[in-house]
């Protein structure tokens, strides 16, 4: 079909590297078109309250949207947990999610882990009329894909039509597919600081296209502190890939300690690339102590790669109780790999009750893998409500 054309329309350049590099393509041949367009008469604005009251919403709630499928890359578990830290903040906050797809299932799982069932307003498949009021109710809209092979995305220019508030995010990949550079912006469409504290991510690889960077800059392009105080991190590779070092380094360059009171992290892995092993070191390469109390920790796993065992350890590579009541936790797992029993021990090998007020707590799913009941008992065994 590309022999016999004589021209080959594409919505991105995307699509027009992939003619290129996979099918042979002439360069000459091929012709950039954004995809689509949207129907106006449809996509328009509307009064905001009217539609809120069709809908059933309230009139003076901040509603936050996504309108997309729930498949991979499309960005709607990006959404879901950047919904869960905006409720910290704003308790009238909804979620209206627009969509349904062939990760249904994750999403149900993350929404159950995320505690969001009672802020999410959510809607499988609407009419183009229905979506356009959605737009219209909506104090921002949020599309959040990083699918490398998104075109012109025709959600954007229906929210933008109806005038709905809007957030994005930009992104730069290299010649081998890797995230280099993403920008975020707000709804007027300034680059805007996100809950990670830094409003752009620079990232940089070696010649194995491995991470050994990243560094985070504020809206003016300078050097910015995120929400952990750091200001950059440089990543050691060994020769198979595993990240044995992390160090970090503030706005100056400087090793610095992050907020939990490490500026180096350093693991060991198995013949699996599995983490057995990691320990914490303060600027000058002393072993520190994290903000739960251990300088160190170590795994067992089973043959699967689970965790069934972890041990906390102080600066002196004693076994140590965590500020949160334990010394070690030992994890069951079915064949599925979840997680059905979990249970805390202080330094003795005794059941130690966590500062929450538990000390152990088992796990139930149903037969696609979705968690169904979790019960917490305390060290007497007795069930907590």
């Amino acid at each position: 079909m590309i022999d016999i054309s004589d021209k080959c329309i594409v919505p991105s350049e995307y699509y027009f590297d992939v003619l290129v590099r996979d099918y042979g393509c002439s360069k000459e041949k091929i012709v950039i078109f954004p995809s689509g367009g949207i129907d106006k008469q449809v996509f328009c604005k509307l009064d905001r309250n009217t539609v809120r009251e069709e809908l059933g919403y309230n009139k003076d709630g901040l509603y936050v949207g996504y309108v997309s499928r729930i498949e991979k890359d499309k960005g709607w578990d990006i959404f879901l947990r950047a919904g869960a830290e905006l409720i910290k903040r704003y308790d009238d906050l909804k979620l209206v999610i627009v969509g349904s797809g062939e990760e249904d299932s994750q999403y149900s799982e993350l929404v159950k882990e995320l505690e969001l069932d009672k802020y999410i307003l959510k809607y499988r498949l609407l009419s183009q009329e229905e979506v356009a009021k959605i737009y219209n109710s909506l104090d921002v809209f949020v599309f959040p894909t990083y699918r490398k092979s998104e075109s012109l995305g025709l959600l954007g220019l229906e929210a933008m039509a109806c005038e709905a508030g809007q957030a994005a995010e930009k992104r730069e990949y290299d010649s081998y597919d890797n995230l280099i550079r993403a920008v975020y912006y707000g709804i007027d469409g300034e680059p805007v600081i996100i809950t990670k504290g830094y409003a752009e991510l620079r990232r940089t690889f070696n010649d194995k296209r491995q991470l050994v960077g990243e560094s985070y800059y504020g809206v003016d392009g300078e050097p910015i502190a995120n929400d952990v105080g750091i200001a950059s991190k440089v990543i050691e590779v060994d020769d198979v890939g595993n990240a044995v070092s992390e160090k970090f380094y503030d706005v100056s360059g400087n090793m610095a300690l992050r907020s939990d009171g490490i500026a180096e992290i350093r693991r060991v892995f198995n013949g699996k690339r599995q983490v057995t092993a990691e320990s914490y070191y303060d600027t000058e390469g002393n072993p520190a102590v994290i903000s739960t109390g251990q300088a160190s920790v170590t795994y067992d796993l089973d043959d699967r790669g689970n965790a069934v065992d972890a041990k906390y350890y102080g600066v002196n590579g004693d076994l140590i109780m965590r500020s949160d009541g334990f010394a070690e936790i030992k994890r069951q797992y079915n064949e599925k790999n979840k997680l059905v029993r979990e249970k805390y021990y202080d330094i003795d090998g005794n059941l130690s009750d966590r500062s929450d007020g538990f000390a152990w707590r088992e796990f139930d799913y149903d037969e696609n893998g979705n968690q169904t009941a979790e019960r917490r008992y305390n060290s007497n065994g007795d069930i907590l409500e």
